[in-house]
């Protein structure tokens, strides 16, 4: 997995090395039609991929890494489009809720944690959860973790 951040927002590009497949997921263009996809980000994968291939070559001689041949997909229609600035959430859900190239969880605007609130006391980011029970079960909160 690889996050990369590219036209001010954050993707994550998914390589599958033994089949030679590279999965581009960008929340900011999920439910956006695969053109606008693959023409925002086929030239980079490239890029990124042949990069990766040089550096693997030069710096570990006995591993043959797979130049030829690779197919991109992109994550289209897997949710709704995010806005740019929330993309860095999207990328952390992928990485914690991918299963090989699914996702365990769809993301949508109503489970998202957002927005990302900095501690007014520390400045650090809060963490969030969902009160599972008292007066508000299901309603998501905001702490500090060090407060």
């Amino acid at each position: 997995m690889l996050p990369v951040y590219h036209y001010e927002s954050w993707s994550l590009y998914v390589l599958d090395i033994a089949n030679r497949y590279l999965l581009v997921m960008d929340p900011t263009e999920a439910s956006e039609p695969l053109e606008e996809m693959k023409a925002k980000h086929e030239a980079k994968a490239a890029k990124i991929l042949a990069g990766l291939t040089r550096a693997v070559d030069e710096c570990f001689i006995a591993w043959k890494f797979p130049k030829d041949g690779w197919t991109f997909d992109y994550n289209t229609g897997m949710h709704e489009s995010f806005m740019r600035q929330h993309s860095e959430i999207c990328i952390e859900h992928y990485i914690r809720e991918l299963n090989g190239l699914v996702l365990n969880t769809k993301i949508t605007q109503g489970n998202a944690p957002f927005p990302l609130i900095p501690c007014p006391v520390c400045g650090k980011r809060l963490v969030t959860n969902i009160s599972k029970a008292g007066t508000r079960p299901g309603i998501r909160y905001y702490k500090c973790e060090f407060y």
